[in-house]
């Protein structure tokens, strides 16, 4: 981001702006936003020009920017057999030492030819096929030698409809790649006979894009997610929505994420009959306010209110339900993100029918609206432990975790206990697991997570390296 919403200039911006003035750094911001410094050189010659008057190189100019948080999944690079980076014709074999892959095959014109295997450090075959001029079938496996993945290659990538599979040998997931990309539409499945949809939704270039439908286990739409961006956030990353079905007790709920100028923040709505409470969150802080801009605060097992002065327009805002604008305006008030804080007087306490009320409504933020299946549990517990499966202990296409023993593992704080009983609980229910999914971007750890068992076993998939690195990947050094 060369620009941000208030003004701030980057790294490489600053010295663009010192040298040449302002005017350059703005375009940039107004046609490049959030896009490497290499592809913006590449798209714009005044860039290129500036650099080689600089006295720096490219790549060092490039190393002085900061790194910005993606989906680990999204991290995962691809080789490029018709770029420039490229393998020797011949026999091919590379050993990622740190993940513990071993991938064997052979060469011909810069295209996968003949037999190729992908195995682990224990000689087990993650992945088999055989292809001509980069094209075939390609054959995933789980470690014990189970069906994981199947679907064809072209021009040595995943191209095409594959299917996924549960270690039970249930279809877990249906949907194409591009290119070696997830793009179009998907489906996932519980671990069933029948195939009973948990996801439904699209990718666009290996990204979750559009409006998802997450399903309970009699087929039930449970909750929709969508990209939601308030129109005073109209430089962020972005915003995302998720609606979930009301409650047996007739209350909805709502969660808006996102981030502003890198900092991530939340907005929950709660409604019942006429009265909506939001539950505003991030940077440690919460608060909670009614749709008249009162706060709301709970001592002693009373509720009591206090006027934060909203406008009559936020005010309507808030009575509409309009979680996404109202997010999108709270923000400006966050504690942190400005000297702005509500400044609420009046400190009263609310009836004891209202406050019955206001704890029933907030009481669904521990109840289960949909439990989680077993394989989603795990998909959360993984996420949460070590991340996505990418070091040496987790390298075997997704084995679980080998847990310390209890009597060596460090002793746990306050807060750490604290936190895992926020994991347990998001674990236990999938509209939570949804909901915590959501931030700077979009990652459900059960269909992400799949993807990244997947890609463990696919020629031409590293995760995480980038460049010179990759380069020595992509030639089998």
């Amino acid at each position: 981001m060369f620009i941000d919403d208030f003004g701030n200039v980057c790294a490489v911006g600053y010295l663009i702006e010192r040298s040449v003035g302002r005017a350059l750094p703005e375009q940039i911001a107004r046609l490049h936003r959030f896009e490497y410094l290499e592809d913006i050189a590449a798209a714009m010659p005044e860039v290129r020009a500036w650099i080689a008057s600089s006295g720096l190189t490219l790549d060092e100019l490039a190393s002085i920017q900061p790194g910005y948080e993606a989906p680990m999944v999204e991290q995962w690079s691809r080789w490029d057999l018709a770029g420039k980076v490229r393998p020797k014709d011949g026999a091919y074999a590379n050993e990622l030492q740190y993940a513990g892959i071993v991938t064997k095959g052979t060469f011909q014109r810069a295209r996968m030819e003949g037999a190729w295997t992908r195995m682990d450090r224990k000689g087990r075959v993650l992945g088999k096929g055989q292809l001509k001029a980069g094209a075939g079938t390609w054959h995933s496996f789980y470690p014990d030698g189970k069906r994981l993945a199947e679907g064809p290659y072209a021009a040595s990538l995943p191209h095409g409809a594959w299917t996924f599979y549960h270690p039970s040998g249930n279809i877990a997931a249906e949907g194409h790649f591009v290119r070696g990309e997830r793009d179009g539409a998907w489906r996932f499945y519980y671990d069933t006979p029948a195939k009973a949809s948990i996801a439904a939704g699209a990718f666009q270039r290996g990204s979750i894009i559009g409006r998802w439908e997450h399903f309970d286990r009699s087929g039930k739409v449970v909750a929709v997610s969508s990209d939601a961006t308030p129109a005073s956030w109209k430089y962020t990353a972005g915003g995302h929505l998720l609606e979930v079905a009301p409650y047996a007790d007739g209350v909805r709920h709502e969660v808006h994420h996102g981030n502003i100028a890198a900092s991530d923040w939340r907005l929950d709505g709660f409604y019942l009959g006429g009265e909506r409470i939001y539950v505003q969150s991030g940077h440690g802080s919460e608060l909670t306010f009614d749709a008249n801009g009162r706060q709301l605060m709970q001592e002693d097992g009373r509720w009591f209110e206090a006027d934060c002065g909203w406008s009559q327009k936020r005010k309507a805002i808030a009575r509409s339900g309009d979680i996404t604008t109202l997010h999108g305006l709270l923000y400006r008030d966050a504690p942190g993100e400005s000297d702005r804080a509500p400044a609420c007087a009046g400190k009263k306490a609310v009836s004891a029918e209202r406050g019955a009320r206001i704890d029933k409504i907030l009481a669904v933020r521990r109840a289960v609206r949909a439990p989680n299946p077993a394989f989603v549990k795990e998909a959360v517990r993984r996420t949460w432990r070590s991340g996505y499966p990418d070091d040496e202990k987790e390298t075997e296409a997704a084995e679980p975790v080998t847990e310390v023993p209890a009597a060596d593992a460090p002793e746990k704080t306050a807060s750490d206990l604290e936190q895992e009983a926020r994991w347990d609980a998001g674990a236990a229910d999938l509209t939570k697991t949804l909901a915590d999914a959501m931030g700077w971007y979009i990652e459900f750890p059960h269909v992400d997570g799949r993807f990244v068992q997947v890609f463990y076993t696919l020629p031409g998939f590293t995760p995480g390296l980038r460049n010179a690195e990759f380069a020595e990947e992509a030639r089998g050094e």
